[in-house]
């Protein structure tokens, strides 16, 4: 077999497979990103919970750069507090981290109540 075909063969098989995990390393880096933003808020409780929210929103949004899950998180802007995380966890699991919690999250938003 000729050195050429099987260069041709090995990125083919290889350069999928680099861009599937550089892919899913995105995905994880942004949904860590947005909880550690809300870690960072759980942390400074503010009166201005308007305003919290607000730079919260600033800071996830620096942070995030994959447009699946910006537009996820576009999504829950409008939603309850309730609701926020499970649509988040529910996302994540679809774009494939299946292992993303973030008590966080969960800890921010009951403070929401």
């Amino acid at each position: 077999m000729s050195y050429k075909i099987i260069i041709t063969i090995v990125v083919l098989l290889v350069v999928p497979f680099l861009t599937y995990v550089g892919y899913n390393r995105l995905i994880e880096r942004d949904f860590n990103a947005i909880c550690e933003e809300y870690q960072r808020a759980s942390q400074n409780p503010v009166e201005d919970r308007i305003q919290q929210e607000s730079e919260l929103s600033k800071n996830i949004s620096k942070r995030t750069y994959m447009p699946s899950v910006k537009m996820a998180l576009s999504a829950v802007g409008g939603v309850s507090p309730k609701r926020r995380y499970k649509i988040l966890l529910s996302t994540a699991k679809g774009l494939g981290y299946d292992s993303w919690s973030c008590v966080e999250i969960e800890e921010y938003l009951l403070q929401a109540k």
